[in-house]
């Protein structure tokens, strides 16, 4: 029901051994995560009362050391990425990823999303 299209840019610390390589002259490793990596991992309809319903999706990049999510919330013709959690020496450089609520094929779940 969403689509995440565009990408993240970050900067990877390499680790070893529980000490991070930069103190000894360290390396960082760019890399490029396309929207598409992103894997949908938890998604609903959540009641807010008086009829209204909410979108909720969680989105997980999983890289080698790290780990990369956040969440889209649809609601109110709103569509809402909340910020990045970082579990890893990660620094993001660049951020394009856009997200967009893609229909359910259900037009009472679309009206909420949109009204």
């Amino acid at each position: 029901m969403i689509n995440v299209a565009g990408s993240l840019t970050i900067e990877v610390e390499e680790v070893e051994e529980d000490i991070k390589v930069e103190e000894e002259g360290g390396q960082k490793e760019e890399q490029v995560i396309q929207g598409s990596e992103f894997s949908l991992e938890e998604d609903g309809w959540r009641s807010l009362g008086d009829g209204y319903r909410q979108y909720e999706a969680l989105f997980i990049y999983f890289g080698d050391d790290f780990e990369i999510s956040f969440q889209v919330t649809c609601r109110g013709g709103h569509v809402t990425r909340s910020p990045y959690r970082i579990d890893g020496a990660v620094t993001i450089i660049e951020d394009n990823i856009t997200v967009a609520y893609a229909g359910s094929g259900n037009d009472d779940d679309d009206w909420n999303a949109f009204h």
